[in-house]
């Protein structure tokens, strides 16, 4: 987004454009696997948490955003094939 905003008002990118996708790949991968580690280590926390506490409103509120974190997961896995493609077909020239 920011190499967007540069580029709509000086005309350059910030990142050259051969590197572009490289970054973008290198970047769908990093978040991915941040996001999947900080999701799988909130689930065990919550399966910790309802063993010894029980159930109430708070975990149903976390059980709720750990799920949408997987799905925020499988987005950004779909992005990285996305961005995979892009990048094992990028034109050179």
């Amino acid at each position: 987004m920011e190499n967007l905003s540069y580029h709509l008002v000086t005309g350059k990118f910030v990142i050259s454009h051969r590197l572009r996708c490289n970054f973008d790949f290198f970047m769908d991968q990093v978040l991915a696997y941040l996001l999947i580690s900080a999701s799988s280590s909130a689930a065990t926390w919550v399966d910790e948490w309802q063993s010894n506490w029980g159930k109430d409103e708070f975990m149903e509120m976390v059980i709720a955003s750990v799920s949408m974190a997987f799905l925020a997961f499988v987005a950004f896995a779909l992005n990285s094939l996305i961005s995979g493609y892009i990048l094992c077909t990028h034109d050179s020239a």
